[in-house]
């Protein structure tokens, strides 16, 4: 077979001038920083692109919803929790400026951790070939008996996690966003699918309590209330 070169004589091109850019310097450049800038001014002085144009917008967005009285619903993954980032949410929640939570499986497992020996996150890659993962006692045991009690009183996963932790006294229930949550009545939903997480391999898990705890919110009667129209499920 023979082989020729690619003829570019005929490739066509355009006068930078015309093009449409994402980028103007006069528009989207950063600010210089300076040391002794507050929080706002290092904000301001982000770049009007990318990750930096979404965060303003996030805050700007954020801002706006509560000074209309509105609802902020913080959703999460389990990163924000076992990287130990709740001192942060409580500040927000102080602030009143989150006013609901919704979190995986894994978020829930690593919040209990904390609260129980204010440490979490095992070494996967060293404990996974012997199979061990997940199997601390502990962790499958308390969680699973916290939904199976939770749920027999009316209570949606968040909340059984959440009260199981503060009337069990866990040494570490400070560090947990799931009991305060519960103690100070913020809705906080926990979003599983059988079988994704940890516990689910435990001899104590129950797939009906589970399927149960799906997600709920109590209303100030202590009645239980379905929050499908607040957040959608994951089953």
């Amino acid at each position: 077979m023979q082989y020729y070169m690619t003829d570019f004589s005929k490739v066509q091109t355009y006068p930078i001038a015309e093009r449409n850019n994402k980028m103007v310097m006069s528009r989207d450049a950063a600010r210089p920083v300076a040391a002794g800038m507050g929080v706002g001014e290092l904000l301001a002085a982000m770049p009007f692109q990318l990750g930096a144009e979404a965060l303003n917008n996030i805050i700007d967005a954020v801002v706006a919803a509560r000074e209309k009285g509105k609802p902020v619903v913080m959703a999460m993954g389990g990163h924000v929790i076992k990287c130990g980032l709740q001192p942060v949410l409580k500040s927000l929640v102080d602030a009143d400026v989150v006013t609901a939570f919704a979190m995986n499986g894994s978020g829930s497992i690593h919040d209990y951790e904390l609260s129980l020996i204010g440490e979490t996150s095992e070494d996967v890659g060293a404990v996974l070939h012997c199979g061990t993962f997940g199997m601390a006692e502990e962790t499958g045991r308390d969680m699973n008996r916290a939904l199976a009690e939770g749920v027999a009183d009316g209570c949606g996963y968040g909340a059984a996690l959440g009260r199981f932790i503060l009337q069990n006294n866990n040494p570490f229930k400070e560090y947990s966003l799931l009991a305060l949550c519960a103690e100070r009545d913020i809705p906080l939903t926990v979003h599983v699918a059988i079988g994704n997480d940890i516990i689910h391999q435990h001899p104590t898990a129950d797939g009906a309590v589970i399927g149960e705890a799906d997600p709920q919110i109590m209303d100030p009667a202590s009645e239980p209330v379905k929050s499908h129209n607040l957040l959608p499920t994951a089953f």
